[in-house]
């Protein structure tokens, strides 16, 4: 042990060497954490974009219940309806 420690102290190219080596290992170590990173946000982008799609889908929903409602309450938009929708108003 002792004689790759002075071995590493005496040569200037071994000491370059274990510098590139410890760059190469920080530069794969950044780059892993960079991935994972990006994966998390991807996920939680993913997440919130199925929510606010979910949200919007319900909101419809209760549009199109609301209208459904007043179609069946009020005569007048049920006529309206009605004719709208009828191959024969005559029918309405």
């Amino acid at each position: 042990m002792m004689t790759l420690i002075s071995w590493i102290k005496g040569s200037r190219v071994a000491q370059l060497a274990l510098v590139v080596a410890a760059a190469v290992l920080l530069a794969l170590l950044v780059d892993r954490c960079a991935r994972r990173v990006m994966d998390t946000a991807t996920e939680a982008g993913k997440q919130t974009e199925r929510a606010d799609g979910a949200q919007e889908t319900i909101r419809q929903t209760e549009r199109a219940n609301n209208a459904a409602e007043t179609i069946r309450r009020d005569p007048d938009a049920r006529r309206a309806e009605c004719l709208r929708d009828s191959r024969t108003p005559e029918n309405c």
